[in-house]
């Protein structure tokens, strides 16, 4: 329900009444809240919506998403199916403290920290200090030239 262009006020809505009503399970695969539009803009993602939903119904949803462990595992075990590997040899690349940073570490992984997305080379060190999640290394863009191997 984030994505551009999306009526999600009125799919948030439909959710509401839906989960008013009938006790099924929800899960919420996207645990960011927001996500980049611009250097500058912000947009409301599907965990900032799911937040929003939960407290309206007053019931939990399942998360498979960034940061649970139940992602990074599913993940490991279909690249070991394809050949040995161990998690030092994997690296976790994004650019959200709460959700890519933290995840990678919980799972054990070396995380690198992208300030090209949601984490803006000014407020890197603030939003470090103040969450105590800490990538092991940090980049200032995601992107790669051609010529850099």
């Amino acid at each position: 329900m984030d994505d551009e262009g999306f009526d999600w006020q009125k799919g948030v809505n439909i959710a509401i009444n839906l989960l008013r009503k009938r006790t099924i399970p929800a899960i919420v695969a996207n645990t960011d809240h927001a996500y980049p539009v611009t250097i500058h803009d912000l947009s409301v993602a599907i965990g900032g919506l799911a937040m929003m939903v939960e407290t309206i119904v007053g019931k939990k949803f399942i998360r498979f998403g960034k940061p649970d462990s139940q992602m990074f595992m599913f993940a490991y075990d279909l690249i070991r199916d394809y050949r040995p590997i161990s998690k030092k040899e994997i690296v976790m690349v994004g650019d959200t403290l709460h959700t890519d940073i933290l995840g990678g570490n919980k799972f054990g992984l070396d995380t690198v920290l992208v300030l090209s997305g949601n984490t803006l080379p000014k407020d890197v060190d603030t939003r470090i200090t103040s969450t105590g999640i800490v990538p092991t290394y940090i980049c200032e863009t995601a992107v790669v030239e051609k010529d850099m191997f």
